[in-house]
């Protein structure tokens, strides 16, 4: 059984935009203010990070934009990830279990099979 993480964690948040249609035709002050409303939703230090993309030799190319921020793990999301940590654990025994019931069941098969096979000499 693996050990349950209790150290709090820092958390990284991807929001992608769509520069095209997020931002394609605004007035620059109405741009300020959809990314000030990123600022107040991600905090004073979000990142603005914008990814090319394409093929070698292929014209078209895709610009892929995300704001990113970090903050320490909320009280809310330390319990989801203690939560799904101890499900994966009794998923697991689970399977064990599961596997252990099947491999005996067909021993147990085998077993009647070879024994009736041999009483019969």
């Amino acid at each position: 059984m693996a050990k349950f993480q209790t150290k709090r964690l820092t958390v990284t948040v991807h929001d992608e935009v769509d520069i095209v249609h997020d931002f394609d035709g605004l007035y620059v002050s109405d741009v300020i203010k959809r990314l000030q409303a990123i600022q107040e939703k991600q905090g004073a230090h979000a990142k603005f990070c914008a990814d090319m993309e394409s093929d070698y030799g292929e014209s078209d190319s895709y610009l892929t934009c995300y704001i990113t921020s970090t903050h320490p793990e909320t009280d809310g999301e330390y319990e989801a990830r203690r939560e799904r940590h101890n499900q994966h654990e009794q998923n697991k025994k689970d399977a064990a279990k599961t596997n252990r019931k099947f491999r005996d069941d067909k021993d147990k098969r085998d077993y009647a099979r070879l024994k009736k096979k041999f009483e019969k000499k």
